[in-house]
């Protein structure tokens, strides 16, 4: 997440405040496996991962 959180700390400290959701659901483990398809939202920015490593904003 480039340009979205300073470092891995600063993303862990993100999602424990609750500003994360994983499709739809309010994203809570500092350590969640993301998968191709699906779509992560910070604050207003929506992120849908592609298969093959990709990534849309």
């Amino acid at each position: 997440m480039v340009c979205l959180c300073d470092s891995g700390g600063a993303g862990k400290v993100m999602v424990a405040e609750g500003v994360v959701s994983v499709d739809g659901q309010l994203e809570l483990r500092k350590t969640a496996k993301i998968r191709a398809g699906a779509v992560v939202r910070l604050g207003g920015v929506e992120i849908s991962l592609t298969p093959g490593g990709g990534a849309s904003v």
